[in-house]
């Protein structure tokens, strides 16, 4: 069975901080993945301030 990490986020945009620690939960929990999940709304920014979740989906793609 494979062991799987699951990282949320609104990862707008997404950066080294949020690569480091999946590859240090990775590293420490001996998962063979780790998946970054964009959350759809961010709940902390108000007024549409924010890159569309297809966006950030594609950002989490390319990083």
């Amino acid at each position: 069975m494979q062991r799987l990490g699951i990282l949320g986020g609104t990862f707008d945009p997404i950066h080294l901080a949020h690569l480091m620690l999946a590859s240090e939960a990775q590293h420490q929990l001996s998962l063979d993945r780790v998946l970054f999940i964009p959350s759809s709304i961010p709940p902390h920014k108000k007024n549409g301030s924010f890159a569309d979740v297809k966006q950030r989906l594609r950002m989490t793609e390319l990083a």
